[in-house]
């Protein structure tokens, strides 16, 4: 088995202290706080396809913030990732994964304060096959559906589709 597996904790925490989103003091400035947050994650090869270098491997992440001065206070991220999905192309991946953060209740409420509705999430379902060309050429297309994106309850979805072109030199 040449599968691997990764699971790592981690905490965050800003130097500087960020305005509060919502919260202010008897002078009507934003209140001062640093911003903070922590995440696990895991990643594990689940079985090989035969062939050295060929594998399925599910992901997911877990993150969280203060929610104070974040628009975000939680992050779910889940996904699998292909390797070698043609037997013949063995250095591409095929990645589905799918996103799914919880607007913080203080952006919510900073956002209806300004008359802007909001949507208590935003939601991405991804798809990407990174294909290596050539030993120092990589080309990525992607393909996002997302659900409220921003957080705005006005606009329902929206479809991105991209490329990202790797070049090792």
């Amino acid at each position: 088995y040449t599968g691997t597996s990764k699971y790592a904790v981690g905490l965050w925490r800003y130097g500087n202290r960020m305005p509060d989103q919502f919260d202010v003091d008897a002078h009507g400035d934003p209140l001062q706080s640093r911003s903070q947050g922590a995440y696990l994650l895991a990643e594990r090869t689940l079985f090989d396809l035969g062939t050295a270098g060929r594998d399925f491997t599910a992901f997911a992440r877990y993150s969280t913030s203060d929610g104070d001065s974040t628009a975000l206070d939680n992050i779910w991220n889940v996904g699998a990732r292909l390797r070698g999905p043609i037997a013949s192309r063995p250095n591409d991946a095929l990645v589905i994964g799918w996103t799914r953060a919880r607007l913080a209740p203080k952006y919510r409420a900073a956002q209806a304060a300004a008359g802007n509705d909001t949507a208590t999430s935003e939601a991405t379902l991804e798809v990407t096959w990174r294909a290596l060309l050539t030993p120092w050429l990589a080309l990525q297309p992607v393909l996002q559906a997302i659900q409220n994106p921003g957080g705005a309850a006005a606009t329902p979805r929206a479809t991105i589709f991209g490329a990202r072109i790797e070049i090792a030199i």
